[in-house]
């Protein structure tokens, strides 16, 4: 895939994401590692159809973004960098909205779905709380559960445990941990700040700059 963006006139575009290639295998969590500007977020925003590459595609379960968003949106959990909670919603509600979202039927599968992820991310106490009164740390872990409502079979995480407490982040991780190996079973494409986290939750791991590639392999390289 590529990405530019347009600058002032007489300027020349600036290259955010240059020819990025790359699967993510089933139960994999896939480490993307880079400066700030190296293209990081450009590429979750193609991958969940907020803006569309300049030269190729991207497939979430066999579906293009460029011509079958719906249904790649549909098998899609996209944790974003910054908060967007409905903050009037309570922490059920917006699991429970998500869930219906992503095609989960029936009431009492929906409830049962929502109340174990409440459980796994410590958020049990605050489900009936509107989320704009969460603390920073809480709103991480909604944003986590909301990607991870429904099982969809790709999950993208922007820097999930950003504003958390060194307490919170090891919970976090060890929640993702379990969800790679346990019976999530999902993708998982993570962003993550440095390479500590890199070697704590993934399984492989992508450095770059502009996404020209450097590096793929395990992520207990150093």
């Amino acid at each position: 895939m590529r990405k530019q963006y347009p600058q002032g006139p007489g300027q020349p575009p600036v290259v955010a994401v240059r020819g990025l290639w790359l699967r993510v295998w089933p139960g994999e969590c896939f480490g993307l590692l880079g400066v700030n500007g190296a293209g990081k977020t450009s590429t979750f925003k193609i991958l969940t159809g907020e803006v569309t590459p300049d030269s190729g595609d991207a497939l979430v379960s066999h579906f293009s973004v460029l011509t079958q968003l719906a249904s790649a949106r549909q098998r899609l959990g996209y944790c974003p960098q910054f908060e967007a909670l409905p903050g009037a919603m309570t922490g059920r509600e917006v699991l429970t909205m998500y869930a219906r979202l992503r095609g989960v039927s029936g009431a009492g599968r929906i409830a049962g779905e929502v109340q174990q992820l409440l459980q796994q991310l410590g958020l049990v106490q605050y489900a009936d709380v509107a989320c704009g009164a969460y603390s920073g740390g809480n709103k991480r872990k909604l944003s986590v559960a909301v990607a991870l409502v429904g099982d969809p079979p790709l999950v993208l995480l922007d820097e999930p445990s950003t504003g958390m407490d060194p307490a919170a982040r090891r919970f976090l991780w060890r929640v993702l941990q379990v969800g790679r190996g346990g019976a999530m079973g999902h993708q998982g494409v993570t962003l993550v700040p440095c390479v500590i986290h890199v070697k704590r939750l993934c399984t492989a791991a992508q450095l770059g700059q502009g996404w020209l590639m450097t590096h793929v392999g395990s992520a207990a390289v150093s």
